[in-house]
């Protein structure tokens, strides 16, 4: 992947056909699939989290629970 942009510390392309992958997988953003993954380069909804995650402030959600550790 090639940045077009690099402006005032913050990264900017055309992410219409690009990918982005930050820090070996840690954020990973499928721009044709309009999905975010968290530890996981292949998300399969629009956040999917790989590992522990805290979430705070959360008042309408729908959330589902895959396993429990």
């Amino acid at each position: 992947m090639a940045l077009t942009k690099v402006t005032y510390g913050l990264l900017s392309a055309d992410t219409s056909a690009i990918d982005l992958n930050i820090d070996a997988n840690t954020l990973y953003v499928d721009s044709s699939a309009n999905t975010v993954g968290i530890g996981t380069t292949s998300p399969s909804t629009k956040l999917h989290a790989v590992g522990s995650i805290l979430s705070a402030g959360v008042n309408n959600a729908s959330v589902r629970v895959d396993s429990l550790s």
